[in-house]
């Protein structure tokens, strides 16, 4: 039996990759390939929309929206403008009560996901070519977040990723998981956007 998981597609909208200002767009998908929600980075208004074209994403701040299957909100993230460390924070739709963050440093190589208490649940680490192992407070491997290779031709001419998610010690909570959720995320904007690597 393989692993339980999920997938996330990055699917920008033509019509802000034709205004030279490609928004991050996610679809989440099962294993098997059933739709379990979305996410989508809300447009800026303003010289702050201008401000997008020259401001790389690390550095600006910005909102992404997540949405369950029937698409409805349910949480969004808030990219932090920070120069040394890298920082999503993540926030409940209802009363904003902050769930937790995302941070990274070292290029995006290495990452911590943390509660709202301030303590570090799940650590992250790029092993190998578009890898990230996280482990737990016991130091076991606790999920794999894979991005999809797609071809040289592919990656030429699109940057729209593909990651795949594996659980490897059951699915843990749900602060866990939506920790992995925004991780995949993070890792997508933060390594693979930023860095323009493989």
């Amino acid at each position: 039996m393989s692993a339980p998981g999920f997938i996330i597609k990055q699917n920008r909208p033509s019509s802000s990759r034709m205004m030279g200002v490609a928004l991050n767009h996610y679809e989440f998908y099962s294993l098997q390939g059933t739709s379990i929600g979305y996410a989508r980075e809300q447009a800026e208004q303003g010289v702050r929309s201008i401000g997008r074209l020259f401001v790389d994403q690390a550095y600006r701040r910005f909102r992404i929206n997540f949405y369950n299957a029937q698409g409805l909100p349910v949480m969004y993230a808030v990219n932090q403008r920070r120069v040394f460390v890298k920082c999503i924070e993540i926030y409940a739709v209802e009363r904003g009560a902050k769930l937790g963050s995302v941070r990274g440093w070292g290029g995006g190589l290495n990452l911590t996901m943390v509660d709202p208490a301030g303590q570090v649940i799940l650590k992250g680490k790029r092993r190998g070519f578009g890898r990230f192992e996280c482990t737990d407070n016991q130091q076991c491997h606790f999920v794999t977040i894979q991005r999809k290779w797609r071809g040289v031709i592919d990656h030429l001419l699109s940057d729209d990723d593909e990651f795949s998610v594996r659980f490897h010690r059951g699915v843990g909570t749900v602060i866990q998981r939506t920790m992995v959720l925004v991780a995949a995320v993070f890792i997508d904007i933060h390594y693979f956007e930023y860095a323009n690597v493989s």
